[in-house]
């Protein structure tokens, strides 16, 4: 049985993620398209609110570690502050306000319409997340009837029957040169895309803010296009555990919109590799997740009636991921037995600073490995903030050295037209 891969994804920005359980692929792999409700019980509806032909003001979402955060009551209870994941099939509370909520059926309100489901699981989503003020995950069996709008230049959300192209038309702060993919649901959502030179398919997740590329297809993009990739990320999920390491890729495309310069980490196939036997007849691979760093460009609809996926870029957009990481310039063994240093990037502080291969990591930024999980071991390896120094304490031979390393532009992604 697979568990959901937006629930997975939700790890993907530097928080571990452990889902509540979803349901699995059809057993054939066979897929299904048009669109259609999760299996189980239908959820009841209201109608969102009618198409006006003038932009929507729609309901303001916030953007949490690169997920889109809004507001949702539950049976009259709150409001609480879920995450809506487009690669999640179904919803789930934190355990902690499960008792609040009540018993089935579960009336949830949000983004001006209101859903009924029969089933809500409870886990511990907070803790999984590290994202304190978020308790639930928004998944297909709540909006997945509808025609769903992220609005990410304005971040806003909404909800309708039927699309309705007018009402976007008349969106003044977006280009107006919309691209459409046909997508093919299959538990999750896939549209068909490129991944610099390499054709696939793309799992679309906006509870994902990395993207997530499988280990087959790194590889054919490392060897077209070496470039710098971090090793050592330790990647506890409840899908299982594996190492990755984290890079930057030139360019994804979809429908014709490109978006350059978006960081990665790699996955096993047998973690990720979703894609149904349907899709594989003639020859297609997944390529990985479509994660909110590239649809955030971007005002995306998901039209249930058509099977298409909507994409127009803001004007502002700049079509380039707009986080920014820098590295030190080492990574880490996969082992979680200490914290020695497999790599060494030429050029960088690590290498002026004289660290090596083997080196063994005792301290970083005063505290003891020891007393770091694993995970979050692996994002003292990069920052966002280029002037941030490193402070690490290593030993070889029994000799513990302090160091303070620099942070400089390593994982540029590589040339690429």
């Amino acid at each position: 049985m697979r568990l959901s891969i937006g629930a997975l994804a939700l790890l993907w920005s530097g928080a571990c993620s452990s889902p509540p359980v979803e349901p699995s692929p059809t057993e054939d792999g066979s897929g299904t398209n048009p669109a259609q409700a999760p299996s189980g019980t239908p959820p009841t509806s209201t109608s969102p609110v009618t198409p006006t032909g003038v932009c929507p003001e729609g309901v303001a979402f916030q953007e949490l570690s690169g997920k889109a955060a809004l507001q949702v009551t539950i049976n009259g209870k709150g409001p609480y502050t879920f995450i809506l994941d487009t690669g999640a099939p179904t919803s789930g509370i934190d355990d902690t306000i499960a008792s609040e909520v009540g018993a089935a059926p579960f009336e949830m309100n949000f983004a001006e319409s209101k859903v009924t489901l029969s089933k809500l699981a409870a886990s511990d989503i907070k803790a999984a997340l590290r994202l304190d003020k978020v308790v639930g995950i928004l998944g297909r069996d709540t909006w997945g009837q509808y025609a769903l709008t992220l609005d990410y230049p304005r971040n806003r959300v909404w909800l309708r029957e039927k699309h309705d192209e007018q009402e976007l038309a008349a969106c003044s702060h977006l280009r107006q040169k919309p691209s459409r993919a046909p997508y093919v649901l299959s538990s999750y959502f896939y549209v068909k895309g490129r991944m610099e030179d390499v054709d696939g398919w793309f799992l679309v997740d906006s509870g994902a803010s990395l993207g997530a590329t499988l280990e087959t297809v790194f590889a054919t993009l490392q060897q077209r296009r070496p470039r710098t990739a971090l090793q050592g990320f330790y990647t506890p999920a409840a899908i299982g555990t594996f190492w990755a390491q984290l890079a930057a890729v030139a360019s994804y495309e979809v429908a014709g919109q490109r978006v350059t310069g978006l960081y990665t980490r790699t996955v096993p196939n047998s973690v990720l590799d979703t894609l149904p036997r349907s899709l594989r007849s003639n020859g297609d691979i997944m390529l990985g997740v479509l994660p909110s760093g590239y649809l955030k460009q971007f005002a995306i609809t998901l039209d249930t009636a058509t099977s298409e996926m909507r994409f127009d870029a803001a004007k502002e957009s700049t079509l380039t991921e707009s986080r920014h990481w820098d590295a030190y310039g080492f990574g880490f063994e996969a082992t979680l037995e200490g914290a020695r240093i497999a790599q060494i990037v030429p050029g960088s502080s690590a290498e002026q600073n004289g660290l090596k291969v083997g080196d063994e990591v005792v301290e970083i930024e005063g505290q003891a490995v020891s007393k770091i999980d694993g995970y979050s071991r692996a994002w003292y390896l990069v920052t966002t903030t280029k002037t941030a120094p490193l402070t690490l304490t290593y030993k070889r031979a029994e000799k513990q050295t302090t160091v303070t390393l620099s942070a400089s532009d390593l994982l540029s992604p590589p040339a690429f037209k």
